[in-house]
């Protein structure tokens, strides 16, 4: 059953959002721009949380596609969220030869997937909407869910104490030994981050609008998890995208600030395309572990595209699944994603937890939905909020990039400060403007 679909003018997601959040609210927020964000989906209603924490053997478990619904056919059922720091939960997965440095609780959440009852498909090109179910009663309440949330978005708020940078030296200090590291043949690249940190009071879903507003990207996200936990993500990278036995990756990697002659600089600069094909040729032998033979191709490369103050090389990786690839199984192969950890891969990610100062938590993990139809899509949770706290706490935010041999620290440092400003522009923008 395909129900009909309705006229909804983008201007209108907001609002919608904030009435239907009070069911319970997961929402990929497309920017309308181009093929990645071309779609976005609200998922809310009663439905299952599951939760992998820091002393499960296997989060990678919790990646299950729901079962068909009714309604829409490209509905998702559940959103997935997998944190950086599912590595250290499994490594026999991922190959890791160290102890963590860090102590991470029994009880820390490393991934979650949460199912609704109901998920709204927006249509950006055509400015509609339809609605899909787990099943007829499902659906009867959505339809009624929606309209009373068009009618009654309440407004929300947040304050933010001080933004706390990490100090440049301590982040310096890092890079340097990064150097080092791939001086005596440790590894090639690792991806290096910096934390912000600051309190809240309110509402996370008003950071989220406000980030929203401030920095426009293919693949947004507001995400409450389980306890007090709420992701709020503006990425552009694609991790994963598996539709039937076809799956895509398009790592980034290679950054310049919006200026003239911006494609020409990151295409002339060697440091940078170096950087980028080497995560092009991790994210290759990645696929490559649970393709079929022969079918790894990259139909694009090296290939510029603009952002939110900032220009990025990006390409495209696609594979065909061997037969009877589990979505776990591709996970165990590819994840962490590449653009965000380092080359070899089982290197950088000990040297990430030997030089930065705390877990990264979800940042530089992937989010994103499970189709009720099978399709999967993923996003590296790069520009991402963690937020503890429903209506008080505290909140992290990271910035970071790939250092190779090449890299300049201070060039390096410079780059942490112009990835904060999608957020730090939101925090402006939250002093300044009213209540949403």
């Amino acid at each position: 059953m395909r129900i009909p679909a309705f006229s909804l003018p983008p201007e209108a997601l907001p609002g919608l959002a904030l009435g239907l959040r009070r069911h319970g609210l997961s929402w990929l927020d497309a920017s309308g721009e181009g093929e990645l964000g071309s779609r976005s989906h609200l998922l809310f209603g009663p439905g299952e949380v599951a939760v992998a924490r820091a002393g499960d053997p296997d989060p990678l478990a919790l990646a299950i596609l729901p079962p068909a619904g009714v309604g829409e056919p490209t509905a998702l059922g559940a959103v997935l969220a997998l944190a950086f720091d599912a590595a250290w939960s499994s490594p026999p997965t991922f190959g890791l030869r160290q102890p963590p440095r860090h102590r991470r609780p029994a009880d820390a959440v490393v991934a979650f997937r949460r199912a609704h009852a109901a998920s709204l498909v927006y249509d950006h090109r055509r400015a509609e909407a339809r609605l899909g179910a787990e099943n007829a009663e499902a659906l009867a309440w959505a339809e009624r869910a929606v309209d009373e949330a068009l009618r009654d978005g309440p407004p929300v708020r947040l304050a933010l104490g001080p933004v706390q940078a990490e100090d440049p030296a301590l982040h310096r200090a890092r890079i340097l030994a990064a150097l080092e590291a791939i001086g005596r043949g440790d590894l090639y690249q690792v991806n290096l981050a910096r934390p912000f940190t600051a309190s809240f009071v309110g509402d996370p879903l008003a950071l989220a609008l406000a980030m929203r507003r401030t920095s426009p990207v293919p693949l947004g996200a507001y995400l409450e998890g389980p306890g007090e936990l709420t992701l709020v993500a503006r990425t552009m990278e694609r991790f994963l995208l598996v539709e039937g036995d076809r799956v895509e990756s398009r790592p980034i990697k290679g950054t310049v600030a919006e200026q003239a002659g911006a494609e020409g600089i990151l295409l002339a600069s060697e440091k940078e395309r170096a950087e980028h094909a080497m995560i092009v040729d991790l994210v290759r032998n990645d696929l490559g572990r649970i393709a079929a033979p022969g079918t790894v191709r990259t139909p694009r490369l090296f290939a510029v595209e603009p952002y939110a103050h900032l220009r990025h090389l990006v390409s495209v990786v696609e594979a065909r699944l061997r037969p009877g690839t589990s979505l776990p199984a591709l996970l165990a192969a590819t994840f962490p994603p590449a653009s965000v950890s380092g080359a070899p891969k089982s290197a950088a990610i000990e040297h990430i937890e030997a030089l930065e100062a705390a877990p990264r938590g979800f940042y530089t993990g992937a989010l994103g939905g499970l189709g009720r139809d099978g399709v999967v899509g993923l996003a590296v949770a790069i520009r991402t909020v963690e937020l503890e706290g429903r209506r008080a706490g505290t909140l992290r935010y990271f910035a970071g990039g790939g250092i190779v041999s090449a890299s300049d620290p201070e060039a390096e440092l410079a780059e942490t400060e112009l990835k904060a400003r999608a957020f730090l522009d939101a925090v402006r923008a939250l002093a300044a403007a009213p209540p949403f």
